[in-house]
């Protein structure tokens, strides 16, 4: 809709009818989502409003043109590695920042994951939020959530901590990798059962070619203790850019150029590999186009060499960074050079010096 205050297009959700049942759920929602509105994050769906009248409870929250996690995995089956790990390592940047004002999302799933056309991805969905500091909004054994994402310290109800939004991140990550959930439940064993006690398939076994060291990232986030897990999202957003390499503005590049080559509804999902077969080719394309269709030429064959080992996922990434200053509508004012303990940036290649496998060629 319109809101006619601020003259801006909005979303506006309503509360669940039983949540609004509970007078005390009720008064929990709108303080939560009072803090959830002092979010302002690039990765971060901005919420503008709340009001409430004698049947219906509203929050008034940013419009964001694109689609969310869950529709690119209904689309097209599973999401590449280096998108994949693009859009996570976005969002843990917003997640850090509520972790940072202690409020825990919580609720952490696919189609909470929104990504604009630009390639920007922004958390959203903070109505069930949980304050760290704050005692009485969530009482204890209390459970609030999607059974399917939560983490085993959520589904016992005890106290949470970032490394729960980790857990629910790591669930999320293996989906967008596998096309599957790692804990599904069965005629033997219900969902929550598997996360409290199942380890989970590693990644490699239900989908050949992920890299090892993003599998390693996954199962971390997926260990049962919290103290084995990342302990913070900055932690994961690390250990992801050592592997990714680049920069917040490189990685929304990345989405942006797989955002464009998704197939409508109905169709294959892209193949990469066979619209750039070979590093030539790419070169012949940088030539024959501008910078701005160079840079999107580049990011697509960064999509061939992100899906192969991880020895190759920096160059790549670093290359499509290189080019960025050329296009300042894309910088953000996040953007920042690695962080201290990661690998250095290597020198900007001049021309891909590798021709990826075939395995990669196939993703």
């Amino acid at each position: 809709g319109q809101h006619a205050f601020l003259d801006r297009p909005v979303a506006i959700k309503e509360m669940k009818s039983r949540l609004r049942r509970d007078s005390e759920l009720q008064d929990r929602f709108q303080r939560e989502a009072r803090a959830a509105a002092n979010l302002p994050h690039r990765n971060i769906v901005q919420v503008y409003d709340f009001w409430r009248d004698r049947e219906h409870r509203y929050l008034v929250m940013e419009l964001v043109e694109g689609l969310d996690a869950g529709a690119l995995l209904r689309r097209a089956g599973r999401i590449p590695t280096y998108a994949a790990l693009a859009l996570v390592g976005q969002v843990c940047r917003g997640l850090a920042f509520a972790h940072e004002r202690s409020i825990i999302h919580r609720d952490l799933k696919p189609s909470n994951l929104l990504i604009t056309k630009g390639g920007v991805a922004k958390l959203g969905d903070f109505g069930i939020a949980h304050l760290m500091d704050t005692p009485g909004l969530t009482q204890p054994g209390q459970t609030l959530g999607t059974l399917a994402y939560m983490s085993p310290e959520q589904i016992r109800g005890e106290r949470l901590t970032p490394a729960s939004d980790v857990f629910s991140l790591g669930i999320v990550l293996y989906e967008l990798l596998t096309g599957r959930r790692p804990f599904v439940e069965d005629e033997a064993e219900s969902v929550t059962a598997k996360i409290i006690a199942d380890r989970p398939v590693p990644p490699r076994r239900v989908k050949s070619g992920i890299p090892r060291a993003v599998q390693r990232i996954v199962l971390k986030c997926l260990r049962k203790r919290p103290d084995r897990r990342f302990q913070t999202c900055t932690a994961l957003e690390r250990a992801i850019r050592r592997i990714l390499g680049g920069t917040p503005a490189a990685w929304e590049a990345l989405l942006r150029r797989y955002f464009e080559m998704l197939p409508s509804d109905g169709e294959a999902p892209p193949h990469l590999g066979r619209r750039l077969r070979t590093p030539g080719h790419l070169l012949r394309r940088l030539r024959r186009f501008s910078v701005a269709a160079g840079l999107a030429a580049a990011v697509a064959w960064g999509g061939l060499a992100l899906t192969g080992p991880p020895s190759r996922l920096a160059p790549a990434v670093q290359w499509v960074q290189s080019l960025l200053p050329a296009v300042p509508s894309w910088r953000t004012p996040e953007a920042s050079g690695p962080e201290r303990g990661a690998r250095p940036a290597r020198p900007r290649p001049t021309r891909p010096s590798q021709r990826a496998p075939a395995s990669d060629r196939q993703n």
